[in-house]
């Protein structure tokens, strides 16, 4: 494999993604071509969230394998639930980071053939570039486009809302509760042994409406990924759409 190629999941948009750049590229090419072979700001900045874009996804990705690893031992010592909390952060944070960044490729892009409507010349500007703040300046200036209705979409699904608030509370609040069971071993220099029961009655612990079993991260991940297909679909579309045009 290609030492300077980041190995991803097959589920990854990977050839897609790469074509949106090809496609972006050409409008790269025309302003270099008009001032010294210089990028514009625009363009960096679609690179960046390319990037970030494929970075997050892999972060998360292997935040659902290590957290999954860690179920099937019941969390038996605080080191595994160390790694199972370690892995939830990461794998919330990431989740969200992977919208949120593609979102910021789509604004970037549309800023390369807009630049008055897509905003970034300043560090105000590039701090006001949310998800909402594009999906605001798509319905305005391409209301017909396919990614335009997904990005709304993304916007009122009731998954990123629990999504964006696991992140938040482990972010601000700390990691989810626990409950233990501890043996006292009287022996002299024995360890006190502390099992993980999960909820009240032995079961898996539910966690702002999140059951924390070893489904718990994957059925997430999955819906992710349709999404982040979806939206790179709908961008490489919308390139196509208005690139040249």
């Amino acid at each position: 494999m290609d030492a300077g190629v980041l190995k991803m999941r097959p589920d990854f948009p990977g050839a897609d993604l790469d074509e949106v750049v090809k496609q972006a590229g050409v409008l790269d090419e025309k302003y270099r071509a008009q001032h010294s072979g210089q990028p514009c700001e625009e363009w960096r900045g679609f690179i960046a969230a390319y990037h970030g874009t494929k970075t997050r996804f892999r972060a998360m990705t292997e935040a659902e394998e290590t957290y999954a690893k860690t179920v099937p031992q019941s969390n038996e010592t605080r080191e595994n639930g160390f790694v199972q909390d370690s892995a939830l952060f990461s794998f919330f944070t990431n989740a969200v980071s992977v919208l949120e960044v593609l979102c910021y490729a789509c604004f970037s892009l549309a800023a390369q053939l807009q630049p008055s409507a897509f905003p970034m010349t300043s560090e105000k500007a590039l701090r006001s570039v949310t998800p909402e703040f594009t999906l605001d300046r798509f319905e305005l200036l391409y209301p017909q486009e396919p990614l335009t209705g997904t990005l709304r979409e993304l916007r009122d699904d009731p998954a990123l809302k629990e999504l964006l608030n696991a992140r938040n509370v482990l972010s601000h609040r700390g990691n989810p509760p626990r409950n233990y069971n501890v043996t006292l071993d009287f022996t002299l220099g024995a360890s006190p042994q502390h099992k993980f029961i999960g909820g009240a009655k032995g079961d898996p612990p539910k966690w702002h409406g999140i059951v924390l079993d070893d489904e718990a991260l994957s059925q997430r991940r999955a819906w992710l990924v349709e999404y982040v297909k979806r939206l790179v679909g709908d961008l490489l579309t919308f390139s196509k759409n208005n690139i040249g045009a």
